[in-house]
Order: C-alpha cells, then structure tokens, then sequence
C-alpha cells in the first residue's frame, strides 16, 4: 500500500482511538506498538525532520 496524506494530526487521532480501544477493553495503562519508526528510505519515522519539525513526536507525547 502507499500512503498518502501523512500528517501528525492524523497520526495523532489513530493513536488516540487505539488509546481509546484498550481501554475500552479494561486496560488502565494502554500500551501501543508503533511498526516502523525509523524506516527514512520508507517514509516511517518519528524523529524530527524538515517538513514537520517535531510533529510526528509531539503527536506520540499528547496521545491521552
């Protein structure tokens, strides 16, 4: 598959309906597996880069 329209914002809603999945499922301390996060030649990263700054990061920290 090829993504398109990659955004820290709607990184950030994915992770907070996983957030939201686990603890609907009794979990009080939800732990989420982010795949490939530091796949540059893919397109997968969280590290800061020139598009987005921090975004990717700051996306990951405010999931609640």
């Amino acid at each position: 598959p090829v993504v398109t329209g990659e955004h820290p914002d709607r990184f950030h809603e994915a992770l907070e309906r996983g957030v939201a999945f686990t603890r609907s499922q009794g979990y009080d301390d939800p732990l989420l597996f982010v795949a490939s996060l530091n796949e540059w030649s893919e397109g997968h990263y969280l590290e800061p880069d020139a598009r987005f700054g921090t975004g990717w990061l700051e996306a990951l920290r405010a999931a609640r």
